[in-house]
């Protein structure tokens, strides 16, 4: 999980909030909304126009606001990139499940997961 902050850190450093919130997201999907991740990803969105919803506090936790626009884009993006790496890892059902609940369940584009996940066999 180190990894994520880490390339987080490199996006963060480029001057890219947008990129290093997305890396965060994805490791939320990966690893759970630890307090941490959580806390990061609020002083990120607070940087990024249309990100000042993007993190909510229920019952005293963080979590991700599915209302938000601009959180659901950037989720849609981590899925994305969440897909290919499965697909990469050989973990073909899992990034096939990924793909199928972003788009039928959460409205993301298809054409990133089907560029990165095409229908039919893959390997």
């Amino acid at each position: 999980m180190d990894s994520y902050d880490a390339i987080a850190g490199v996006y963060v450093a480029g001057g890219n909030p947008e990129g290093a919130a997305v890396t965060l997201i994805e490791k939320t999907q990966v690893g759970g909304n630890n307090p941490a991740t959580m806390s990061a990803l609020r002083e990120l969105y607070r940087k990024i126009p249309g990100g000042s919803a993007a993190i909510v506090v229920e019952g005293g936790a963080s979590k991700l606001n599915m209302a938000c626009p601009r959180l659901r884009d950037d989720l849609c993006l981590a899925w994305a990139d969440l897909t290919q790496v499965l697909l990469e890892a050989r973990r073909t059902s899992q990034a096939r499940t990924t793909k199928q609940n972003a788009v039928e369940r959460y409205g993301c584009p298809a054409a990133p997961f089907h560029a990165v996940l095409p229908e039919g066999p893959v390997f």
